[in-house]
């Protein structure tokens, strides 16, 4: 995957674990060296295309460890597994070459090597993903925002109020230089200066 050679899908939102990441039913039990997969995953970017999914599931049902978060353990399922099926994929509006796809894990039986960190640290392995996402996110869409921006300098170049037009106002310059420093400060600031991106990848995605 680090050599571009293959694909790889982040397997986390199910039917009724959305925004509740840690509410998962995908169930991994351990039979052996093996462990057995059950569930479903909705909403994957890369379904079916993608060569390696890594899954978060529950090995614990325990009601004090699901307390602690140390319910969930991470797991890389190859495709062509058998019990491994793509259920549909689904339309987006703009994403065309990047499918979104259901996918099923019904008995899905994989080796103990394919158990990313300890048994009940999948949480952590989670968040430590999801949060240098949040600041590749953030990166993209200060990119998109630039034309938000060429879009904004040609509509005050525009209008017109009190016989001038409105890009001539200082509080609309300055309104629109600060627009500017927030997107942009926000990613050359946290990229080189943060980890594990915790605080700071939130407060991208706000």
């Amino acid at each position: 995957i680090a050599n571009g050679e293959e694909l790889g899908a982040l397997c986390i939102t199910e039917p009724f674990a959305g925004s509740d990441a840690a509410n998962v039913f995908t169930s991994a039990i351990k039979d052996g060296d093996e462990w057995i997969l059950n569930g479903k995953k909705r909403f994957i970017t890369g379904a079916g295309v993608s060569d390696r999914y890594f899954i978060y599931a529950k090995t614990s049902d325990d009601p004090a460890i699901r307390k602690q978060y140390g319910h969930i353990t991470s797991f890389m399922v190859e495709k062509g597994r058998p019990g491994f099926s793509l259920e549909k994929i689904n339309p987006l509006i703009g994403f065309d070459n990047v499918p979104n796809g259901y996918i099923d894990f019904d008995h899905v039986r994989i080796p103990d090597i394919n158990r990313i960190g300890a048994v009940g640290n999948g949480w952590n392995v989670m968040m430590a993903g999801l949060n240098f996402e949040r600041l590749i996110g953030a990166a993209v869409f200060s990119g998109l925002f630039e034309d938000v921006i060429n879009l904004l300098f040609h509509f005050t170049k525009r209008r017109v109020q009190f016989r001038r037009t409105t890009n001539q106002f200082p509080g609309i310059q300055n309104e629109i230089a600060e627009i500017i420093s927030l997107a942009k400060g926000s990613v050359m600031h946290k990229a080189p200066n943060s980890s594990p991106f915790a605080i700071l990848g939130s407060q991208d995605r706000f």
